[in-house]
């Protein structure tokens, strides 16, 4: 009984840090850290082994509308760990899938791969999903459930909110950058 005890004891201790903890980036730092930064649209996704069978990773074509920094195409491929293969699920905490018909803001740099696809810029922090709010403004959110932040000044760890603003100061923060 004890040894039980003990075993689900540990089992609660660690599972906080299985987690994705991040460093928490703003707009311009993300912005900075990125090639491109879009706003567009996913327009379709699949996924497939890596060569060595070993992992995931799920391909999204995006309809890029407009470019904030960089000189994008009309579309661009965006390479993520984890997702549906074969009858399996890897999931990656941090790695927010893009779905299709999302529309977006993307900050993006060129995959380590260096096959022409694209990475999302620091996991989910550089992904910010979209929405109308009821009075027609549209703002933007990279906030996820299940991932960590780690402040940096004071060397703690909470919950990941992320930063919802409306496109419009997204653009002209990273626009800023860009300059």
């Amino acid at each position: 009984m004890r040894r039980l005890l003990l075993l689900l004891t540990l089992i609660c201790i660690t599972l906080p840090t299985l987690a994705t903890t991040v460093v928490g980036r703003s707009v311009e730092e993300l912005a900075a850290r990125s090639s491109h930064v879009v706003v567009g649209r996913a327009v379709r996704t699949w996924s497939k082994w890596n060569a060595e069978q070993r992992v995931v990773f799920t391909y999204t074509e995006f309809a890029v509308e407009r470019s904030l920094k960089g000189s994008a195409p009309t579309t661009v491929t965006v390479r993520q760990l984890g997702g549906h293969a074969n009858g399996l699920v890897q999931k990656v905490a941090g790695a927010r899938p893009l779905r299709t018909g999302e529309s977006a803001v993307l900050f993006l740099r060129p995959s380590a791969q260096h096959d022409g696809t694209m990475a999302v810029t620091s996991l989910m922090q550089g992904h910010f999903r979209m929405k109308k709010r009821e009075d027609g403004e549209i703002v933007v959110s990279n906030g996820i459930s299940g991932a960590s932040q780690l402040d940096r000044n004071e060397g703690t760890v909470s919950a990941y909110k992320g930063t919802e603003i409306t496109l419009k100061q997204l653009e002209e923060r990273v626009r800023r950058v860009a300059k």
